[in-house]
């Protein structure tokens, strides 16, 4: 793990994370379930992670040349157990760049 609750003014990441040549700006969500039709966070939330991504790319020159990617992590909680999803690049169609 790169980073935490990382902010900027565009947005913020909930976790930065690197593996293989690749940053991925993760935003996490707790659900009391998955609707398997519902989108799980809006088309504009993409948006400010992409931004938000960018800056910390922006701020961390050590990484410039990772490719990155916006990832989605869902946590809905079963009691003492947890079930965990990651989607990987959840990018809006417009204005994410790697």
């Amino acid at each position: 793990m790169l980073a935490r609750g990382w902010r900027a003014a565009g947005g913020e990441i909930d976790i930065v994370a690197e593996r293989r040549g690749v940053v991925a700006a993760c935003e996490v969500k707790t659900r009391t379930t998955v609707h398997p039709h519902a989108p799980p966070i809006s088309h504009a939330q993409r948006g400010r992670l992409a931004r938000a991504a960018q800056a910390w790319q922006a701020r961390h020159p050590a990484y410039s040349g990772h490719a990155l990617r916006p990832d989605l992590i869902i946590v809905v909680p079963h009691g003492p157990r947890w079930d965990i999803t990651r989607i990987e690049d959840i990018a809006p169609d417009d204005g994410w760049a790697s």
